[in-house]
């Protein structure tokens, strides 16, 4: 039922998507700070609502015109599924921002392949990721995988590499403008200072790190699956692992503060878990692994809500 359902990129298939995103994340923050919390923080809270709704539609878009999961609409399927089953990120409006940032930045990479306007689209994407490091400095590692997208995609074109760093310098005279202007650029400063600590491993939360375990045991599943041919959804399949890899990197580094972060590895990670779906030959194995994920997010949801 689940597969035949998703199995169509109709406006039906968002429609409900949304539906259910939107009543579960007005439901955790009913739950988690009390009506009077949502009236206090009303505005804050839509702007959340606005950012996951625009991130569903964003992920719908990217996949279907780059042709990473097949004609299916299982990626914002286990895009709003993830955000259930780590529900209190709903509370985190800073990093859905800065991960709506990374997913138009990781939108924008893959696209490289085409020959129209590279210079265009490596600049975008770099304005995109700084954008995103404006809120979260952490997201600077994203220049990494941006990087290696640029070498993999036209390695001999060498203006390409040029690209982010004038988006770089385009941001931040724009950034310390404001900041002289408003007399902040200390905090601005403080803001942008990066503590290593790996306190991940040393808060030991064995929910989190299972589920990073299962994003690269069934990353490198899928991988092993496309291989290694240049190919060109292969190519842009590799560049979304690479974005993975480096989200789970970021959560890892940090000395407090990491838990947020998962969000960013809920795209691709709905791209990986979408392909590993479509392997799935089996219909009854097919719609047995949906049902599981579905009540998982159901029973992570009830659980926060009766607490």
């Amino acid at each position: 039922m689940i597969s035949n359902f998703f199995s169509k990129t109709k406006p039906a298939n968002q429609a409900v998507v949304i539906g259910i995103l939107v009543l579960g994340y007005w439901l955790v923050w009913a739950t988690v700070n009390g009506i009077a919390g949502l009236k206090a923080n009303l505005l804050w809270i839509l702007l959340g609502n606005i950012g996951l709704v625009v991130s569903v539609l964003g992920i719908s878009q990217i996949v279907k015109f780059n042709k990473l999961t097949g004609t299916n609409s299982f990626a914002i399927f286990f895009f709003i599924l993830l955000l259930f089953w780590f529900n209190a990120v709903f509370l985190n409006i800073k990093e859905i921002y800065a991960a709506l940032f990374l997913m138009f930045s990781l939108g924008r990479i893959i696209t490289l392949l085409s020959q129209k306007n590279k210079k265009e689209k490596v600049f975008e994407a770099a304005l995109w990721l700084f954008m995103a490091v404006i809120i979260d400095p952490w997201t600077i590692l994203f220049v990494v995988p941006l990087y290696l997208a640029i070498s993999q995609f036209w390695n001999n074109e060498m203006r390409l590499w040029f690209m982010p760093f004038a988006a770089f310098f385009t941001l931040a005279l724009i950034v310390f403008a404001i900041a002289i202007n408003t007399e902040s650029v200390t905090t601005l400063l403080e803001h942008f200072s990066l503590q290593f600590g790996f306190g991940l491993f040393q808060a030991v939360p064995y929910g989190l790190i299972l589920y990073l375990l299962f994003c690269v045991l069934l990353a490198l599943f899928v991988f092993g699956k496309i291989g290694y041919r240049r190919q060109g959804k292969t190519l842009r399949l590799r560049v979304v692992l690479g974005y993975l890899f480096t989200a789970i990197l970021l959560i890892a580094l940090p000395v407090e503060g990491f838990a947020p972060k998962i969000l960013y590895t809920f795209f691709p990670m709905s791209i990986v878990l979408t392909n590993y779906t479509n392997s799935i030959r089996k219909p009854r194995f097919k719609e047995l692994f949906l049902w599981t994920v579905v009540i998982l997010g159901i029973v992570f949801l009830c659980l926060t809500l009766l607490q």
